[in-house]
């Protein structure tokens, strides 16, 4: 039997997290008749390969779940307080737990800037960049776009919202102050003068996802087609 690397065996943990995967290091399997520690069928096992002698790495790695949803998330970094979601379009679909479930992916884009997530109650396309802002720690505002789609996700639909995403953190950086909208759950400890506007950039940012959330329906139908 042949015994993986530690290196092979961290990328490829390192791997499987991007998509909610776990690893489980040292683990002594228990196979039996009619199974094993693990549900492990032993028509699966075979006896030459898998021994009760050694210790393994298992990979667990959730099964896709496709949504009856479809929608975008946009989620911001808050200091002191942590990524919270700022608006899902459309509105009223997502439940408090799955905004809350999509903004906390925020942790995760450290290990890429375009990723995908799945967890037991969707499967998400996920966007991470930043913009300039004069208001923030370092000038920059740290941005999740999660976009949830109810059907399985393959290398083309990857690709096509890759760029798709790139294309709107181009269009969002571009638009002048638009950080300030995401400081509207604080509007009342800014200076008033800064208010109008801070309502103005706000409503430009619900228009830029509901304009991404159409684009990407346009993009989603013209795959299913060809």
């Amino acid at each position: 039997m042949k015994v993986m690397n530690e290196k092979n065996r961290k990328r490829i943990i390192n791997e499987v997290k991007k998509y909610g995967g776990i690893g489980l290091r040292s683990q002594k399997l228990r196979i039996h008749n009619n199974g094993a520690k693990f549900p492990i069928s032993k028509i699966y096992i075979d006896d030459d390969v898998i021994t009760d002698k050694s210790l393994y790495t298992l990979v667990l790695i959730p099964e896709a779940k496709i949504s009856s949803k479809s929608g975008v998330i946009l989620s911001y970094f808050r200091r002191k307080v942590g990524p919270i979601a700022f608006y899902a379009f459309p509105e009223n679909i997502f439940t408090e737990r799955e905004k809350e479930i999509a903004s906390d992916l925020m942790k995760t884009a450290s290990e890429g800037k375009f990723f995908i997530y799945q967890t037991d109650f969707f499967s998400s396309i996920n966007y991470y960049f930043e913009i300039k802002s004069s208001w923030a720690r370092g000038n920059k505002e740290m941005l999740l776009v999660t976009i949830v789609i109810n059907t399985q996700i393959n290398e083309v639909i990857e690709y096509k919202m890759e760029k798709l995403c790139q294309e709107f953190e181009k269009k969002f950086g571009e638009t002048e102050n638009i950080f300030k909208g995401i400081y509207l759950d604080e509007i009342e400890r800014l200076e008033e003068t800064e208010r109008q506007e801070i309502k103005i950039k706000a409503d430009n940012i619900r228009s830029f996802i509901k304009e991404f959330k159409i684009t990407v329906d346009k993009m989603l139908e013209s795959i299913k087609k060809s």
